[in-house]
């Protein structure tokens, strides 16, 4: 479970953060994600909203757990894709090399 979402000493459990993340988010209105946008990177820096809040305290732990998956795991799974693949296509080869008809079978009977 996510720190941030641990019922805290006071007994807060992690639907009653969301309800009120959610209540007291203005994320829905168009007119406050155009100003999120327009005013770029210190807008969202200095922005109150508690879900922009909350991603900007999520933010750095999920680049770091999505630079560990690219490097511990994508990059072995690419690897491993490719020797599955290789040893698919060889099983494949030889599998239609039994099935191929012997010359025998070709003629045709006078």
């Amino acid at each position: 479970m996510i720190p941030l979402f641990k019922p805290s000493s006071a007994g807060t459990l992690p639907a009653d953060v969301a309800k009120e993340l959610i209540a007291g988010t203005k994320i829905g209105d168009v007119d406050f994600r155009k100003a999120l946008v327009k005013g770029g990177e210190n807008a969202v820096a200095e922005s109150t909203d508690p879900l922009i809040v909350l991603a900007r305290k999520l933010d750095p732990e999920a680049r770091e757990r999505r630079q560990w998956t690219e490097t511990h795991l994508t990059s072995v799974q690419s690897a491993a894709v490719e020797k599955i693949g290789k040893a698919r296509l060889r099983f494949t080869e030889k599998i239609l090399i039994r099935m191929r008809p012997s010359r025998s079978d070709c003629r045709m009977e006078r």
